[in-house]
């Protein structure tokens, strides 16, 4: 994607239908996290393989050392709790959690990238991106059907939030 915004349509539809395996928060992190590269690659002809950040292998590492990191890291760990609270959204990360959060929003958005960009190595050191491939010629998708798709899954985060903090709403109200 070229930029990030575009990944929390999809991507905060499947972290809030996960929260209660994966931690939302971390999820949704991992995404923008796995995007510095692309900042740190500036002018370099191939951004998402300047760090292999955009590969499941080191993404992977990289989002699941990350919420390894933030579990341990307690006094943002009750900032996010205090996020997630504000936003009605029932919280209770776990040291487990946190990692599979970071780990599969990073799988998350590398697979996503993969489809969207021909430079994105998902599986590397293999050189080849075949979710690409099979994006453009299988599937005839191009980067603006796959924008289009993203977009449209910010109306279903959205349905998902609003009834998850429904029911958020309606369990603190009980008399």
């Amino acid at each position: 994607m070229p930029v990030t915004p575009y990944h929390f349509g999809p991507n905060g539809a499947i972290g809030l239908l996960l929260r209660r395996w994966i931690d939302l928060p971390m999820f949704l992190l991992a995404n923008v996290l796995i995007d510095v590269e692309v900042l740190l690659a500036a002018g370099h002809q191939y951004p998402h393989r300047h760090l292999h950040w955009h590969t499941l292998l080191i993404g992977g590492i990289l989002g699941a050392a990350a919420g390894a990191a933030l579990y341990l890291a307690a006094p943002l760990r009750r900032l996010l709790a205090r996020l997630m609270h504000l936003a009605r959204i029932p919280y209770r990360p776990t040291l487990a959690s946190m990692t599979l959060g970071g780990l599969f929003g990073a799988a998350a958005h590398v697979l996503l990238d993969a489809l969207y960009h021909s430079d994105v190595q998902p599986f590397w050191p293999h050189p080849d991106n075949p979710l690409n491939r099979l994006a453009r010629i299988n599937l005839h998708l191009t980067q603006p059907h796959i924008r289009t798709i993203c977009l449209a899954f910010f109306p279903i985060a959205a349905i998902l939030y609003a009834a998850v903090a429904w029911s958020f709403r309606r369990r603190r109200c009980k008399p």
